[in-house]
């Protein structure tokens, strides 16, 4: 940055560092010198809007995601992470489409898949959630929650053996 202050990509990977480190307002402020550099960078404003989630600043997140989707329609990472803002706010109806515009947009999205998976288990639509989750799982996202939700929903269902088997 010393080096040389006018380029982007040097705040952006701070403010990456930064974040990855929880110093979110350090991360922040790296991210707004991203966007003041280079305003059509929709990552910048991706990142600055996990920030401000993280932060517990939802709607000035879901401001943030939705200018990158305004730069990139097909930015499906930000659709999804408006979700999980829109998800905070209890907004689900929001969330539920931002999840699955992520997953039309990117089928192989593993992280919506769960996150859809989790509407369609808070609505009811057990069989739903429960296919989303295996596809989430199939695509790698072996977190334990996956699991869990996955058995919860087989066991609203009655589906004793696979809830005990997650």
């Amino acid at each position: 940055i010393n080096i040389d202050p006018k380029n982007a990509d040097n705040y952006y990977n701070r403010g990456i560092t930064y974040f990855m480190t929880n110093q979110i307002d350090r991360a922040i402020i790296d991210f707004n010198k991203t966007i003041t550099l280079n305003p059509n960078d929709a990552n910048a404003y991706n990142k600055r809007a996990n920030a401000y989630k993280r932060k517990g600043l939802y709607n000035r997140a879901i401001e943030d995601f939705h200018d990158a989707i305004k730069l990139n329609s097909s930015f499906a990472e930000a659709y999804n992470n408006r979700g999980t803002a829109y998800d905070k706010l209890g907004q689900y109806d929001l969330a539920f489409a931002d999840y699955d515009k992520a997953i039309n947009l990117d089928p192989d999205m593993a992280i919506a898949l769960y996150n859809r998976g989790r509407e369609y288990e808070r609505n009811k639509n057990y069989d739903l959630a429960i296919a989303d989750f295996n596809s989430a799982i199939k695509f790698n996202f072996t977190e334990l929650r996956v699991f869990y939700h996955r058995g919860k929903s087989h066991a609203n269902l009655k589906n004793f053996d696979q809830a005990l088997t997650d």
